[in-house]
């Protein structure tokens, strides 16, 4: 399901700019767990860091190197998961790494992992709103808006409940 916003002119060089301000951040928290990965070679925290920011380059700068930032991300998440097997932040980032890598193939090893993030932690809403995700592009809107709709019950007043209203009004378009 492809989803088209549409930018008016005058945001262009707005958003340009936040993004560029955002990319900065990552770059230096990256860095930043780099060097706690050289004190410490099993820090989860930092790995996840490493994971996430990936994930983020992944879902916003897909224009910029994206197979780095998903072999990038792939390794700090099978390192971190080398060292726990039931990390449940790694299972997160696996599966929305493969999301969104756009191989079509990787789906259903998506869904596997953000399935097993959820059963790891039920209780993360963030977690619950990326299985819906998950769930969505497989073509399982009932499951979905069920994700979605666990999502706003543990997390009401997160500040990604947008996101969380948006997926489940994008899973009950398409039941």
């Amino acid at each position: 399901m492809a989803i088209d916003l549409v930018m008016y002119p005058d945001d262009v060089e707005e958003i340009t700019v936040l993004c560029s301000k955002l990319q900065t951040e990552a770059n230096a928290k990256s860095v930043v767990a780099i060097m706690a990965l050289e004190i410490e070679s099993d820090n989860l925290i930092a790995l996840e860091v490493l994971a996430s920011n990936a994930v983020a380059r992944l879902q916003y700068s897909a224009r910029l190197e994206p197979a780095l930032a998903f072999d990038e991300g792939m390794a700090a998440v099978s390192r971190g998961l080398a060292i726990d097997p039931s990390w449940a932040p790694g299972f997160l980032n696996r599966g929305l790494l493969l999301l969104f890598s756009g191989r079509a193939e990787l789906e259903f090893e998506a869904l596997s992992a953000l399935r097993r993030a959820s059963e790891l932690n039920p209780n993360h809403a963030y977690s619950q709103h990326a299985l819906g995700f998950g769930e969505l592009a497989a073509g399982n809107d009932a499951l979905a808006a069920d994700c979605f709709r666990r999502a706003l019950r543990l997390s009401p007043r997160d500040h990604l409940c947008y996101q969380f209203h948006c997926g489940l009004g994008l899973a009950c378009v398409a039941l």
